[in-house]
């Protein structure tokens, strides 16, 4: 098969950290961190057709003071896929994207108590609108009809209505009745990306992304 119109990277990085004082007079806490990172990209690009794909997964953790526990630096999986066609305007193309997002490990509040997990949340996003490229490194999305779902497949979490998901029904006592908790929730909005990347110096790139999504119906 022919990839000469193929684009494809990626980047993976391992990083470990360690802080030990001893009579420090400025003071302060021992630490040790971890984190992990993997980004790679798939972009395919021929005549008017062009299609994005990246997959970008982060997992960090650091532990403060000699008695303290491993807390989450950062956590996420997020899949992008964007197809776009393009129009009589060479900046302008005819889009549609897919957008997954989610996490690897439990969250916890300051009491401890779990408030998210693998797939709770889980986010997809499906929009097609427009998008213009004036300069290889800037992009606007915009798409006026996008549907968003949020998943929380921890049933306690969907009990509680977590996330914007219907919480549990409750008895005539006023009780939760366990497991009635819906597990999804479906939005219809309109949605607007600003993607910004771009080699700064030499092996150095900046990249900002800004991401709205409006629900057309308030509840």
């Amino acid at each position: 098969a022919d990839t000469t119109y193929w684009k494809k990277g990626g980047l993976a990085s391992l990083t470990f950290t360690q802080v030990s004082l001893n009579n420090w007079a400025a003071g302060g806490d021992n630490s040790v961190s971890l984190a992990g990172l993997f980004n790679v990209y798939a972009d395919y690009a021929k005549d008017k057709i062009t299609w994005q794909n990246s997959l970008e997964m982060g997992y960090g953790l650091i532990r403060q003071g000699e008695d303290g526990d491993f807390e989450k630096t950062d956590d996420r999986i997020n899949a992008i896929s964007q197809f776009g066609y393009q129009l009589k305007s060479k900046n302008l193309y005819w889009s549609s994207l897919l957008d997954f997002r989610t996490q690897f490990d439990e969250g916890v509040d300051e009491e401890g108590n779990r408030i998210s997990r693998f797939m709770s949340p889980g986010y997809l996003l499906i929009a097609t609108g427009l998008e213009w490229k004036p300069a290889p490194f800037f992009s606007l999305t915009y798409s006026p009809v996008s549907g968003k779902f949020t998943f929380v497949t921890d049933q306690d979490l969907a009990d509680n209505g977590a996330f914007g998901v219907d919480a549990a029904e409750v008895d005539a006592a006023g009780n939760i009745i366990a497991g009635t908790g819906s597990n999804s929730r479906a939005e219809l909005g309109s949605f607007l990306k600003l993607n910004f990347n771009k080699e700064i110096v030499t092996n150095v790139n900046f990249e900002s992304r800004l991401e709205l999504f409006a629900n057309y119906i308030e509840e």
